[in-house]
């Protein structure tokens, strides 16, 4: 019993600043690694966003930005092939999300 209350004070005197290693180990397991899109699916993303763009219809795009899935929502305003970006506006906002960032696209009911 008296080993197990001196490692116990032994715990409480460690120092609680983690060491660089440590902080890059965890920020790195943190990071969530995304797929490219398959075939299929990437079809299906292009079709959706063709008739967006023809149809004038708003769409729901799903891309990744600095390791997080966002979404956004609006109309598909223009297709930038040169720059490999497609640019959305709501109303309020004009985004570019870069082709490669695009992780999927739904319809609005």
């Amino acid at each position: 019993m008296e080993v197990m209350v001196h490692e116990r004070s032994i715990w409480n005197k460690a120092p609680s600043k983690m060491s660089k290693y440590e902080k890059l180990r965890r920020k790195e397991s943190e990071k969530t690694e995304f797929r490219s899109l398959d075939s299929i699916s990437l079809q299906r993303v292009c079709r959706l966003i063709e008739c967006s763009k023809l149809e004038e219809q708003p769409i729901v795009i799903r891309f990744v930005n600095s390791g997080r899935v966002r979404e956004s929502i609006g109309h598909v305003v223009g297709i930038d092939l040169v720059k490999r970006m497609l640019l959305i506006c709501n109303g309020e906002f004009q985004e570019a999300i870069s082709f490669t960032a695009i992780v999927g696209a739904d319809k609005l009911p």
